[in-house]
């Protein structure tokens, strides 16, 4: 279990009025097929499936109810 925390400005919040919030992230051994998952299901992509240097590819979904969560299929890690 991993977690972080971001410094954001207001403005990157302007969906939450500049309120704070979190994503889940649920690791997957392929991205793209657990994106393709997630909207067969009825879920939605916000984001991605984009790869972010050092960290992995990724995407940001939604389930059918609307909640938000990341899904992370991390980077391979150097040495």
């Amino acid at each position: 279990m991993q977690g972080g925390i971001m410094q954001l400005p207001a403005q990157a919040l302007a969906k939450t009025g500049g309120a704070a919030y979190w994503h889940p992230v649920f690791g997957a051994a392929d991205c793209d097929a657990t994106v393709a998952a997630v909207t067969a299901r009825g879920g939605a992509v916000r984001m991605g499936p984009e790869d972010a240097e050092g960290v992995g590819r990724l995407a940001v979904c939604t389930d059918p109810a609307g909640a938000e969560f990341v899904v992370l299929t991390p980077a391979e890690s150097e040495g």
